[in-house]
């Protein structure tokens, strides 16, 4: 369920940012697979859970979660189950939307990105 390329770099974007860092050691494994999440203590998911937590606990004021999810109902319905049990509002304004629309939005936008990975399943034919 977790992205980590480039997770290295994480902390001097928070500096750059100028933005406080929680972090939060992933230490369980996937073991609810089912596109619906039912809670289970040992799961992944409960990592998420505690790291928002914890966020919503050094900063109060917090009522919603960033999901940057496109086309993934695996992770969004995960941060669905932690938000509402954490009575947390849950933004997806990328959900389900086209991806070459996005991609020209960020073009026009002036977005200067650098692709740290590249993953699929199946043959990749891509041109960059």
């Amino acid at each position: 369920m977790y992205q980590s390329a480039g997770f290295e770099l994480v902390p001097s974007i928070a500096r750059c940012m100028e933005k406080p860092l929680i972090q939060h050691e992933i230490k369980r494994k996937a073991i609810k697979l089912d596109l619906a999440y039912t809670y289970d203590p040992n799961d992944e998911v409960e990592d998420l859970f505690e790291l928002i937590h914890k966020a919503k606990t050094q900063f109060p004021s917090i009522n919603a979660v960033s999901c940057g999810a496109i086309k993934s109902t695996y992770q969004k319905k995960r941060l669905e189950h932690v938000c509402e049990r954490l009575n947390l509002d849950i933004l997806t304004y990328l959900w389900d939307r086209d991806e070459k629309e996005i991609l020209q939005g960020m073009i026009n936008d002036g977005v200067e990105a650098i692709l740290v990975k590249i993953a699929s399943y199946g043959e990749i034919n891509i041109k960059i």
